[in-house]
């Protein structure tokens, strides 16, 4: 199901209504993307065991977003992730990538806060935009 929400208010019940009805499927492999069409800016949520698990994709990141990121993330207690990236399996360091990914548990409400704060904080879409829920 695709949802379209414009204003801070129809976006989070857009964004809540989609989580609420994640945790109730019962596949595994159901998910929820909500995204900024004007920048093709995303995060996406799975839920495993009845337990919503939140990612922001680094690797979609501009420098400033990822600094933001970073910064936003460390309130979680170092919930940032580093990883070394080989320039080939078993060879050299080419770079360092970042992991944003929290487990939310069951609460629908702090994920689509957070999910607000995202894309204020750290992708700085006008509150007043629209974004796209979907359910997949």
């Amino acid at each position: 199901m695709l949802t379209t929400a414009e204003g801070a208010e129809a976006r989070f019940d857009a964004i809540y209504t989609a989580l609420d009805h994640l945790l109730s499927r019962a596949d595994n492999d159901a998910a929820v993307v909500v995204a900024d069409p004007r920048t093709s800016r995303f995060v996406q949520f799975a839920s495993v065991d009845s337990e919503l698990l939140f990612d922001l994709p680094a690797q979609s990141l501009d420098e400033s977003e990822m600094l933001r990121a970073t910064e936003y993330f460390h309130q979680f207690d170092g919930h940032v992730e580093e990883y070394q990236m080989l320039d080939a399996p078993g060879g050299q360091y080419a770079a360092t990538q970042r992991s944003f990914q929290l487990n939310l548990a069951d609460n629908v409400e702090t994920a689509a806060r957070l999910t607000m704060d995202i894309f204020d904080s750290v992708y700085r879409v006008p509150s007043d935009s629209m974004l796209v829920v979907e359910e997949a």
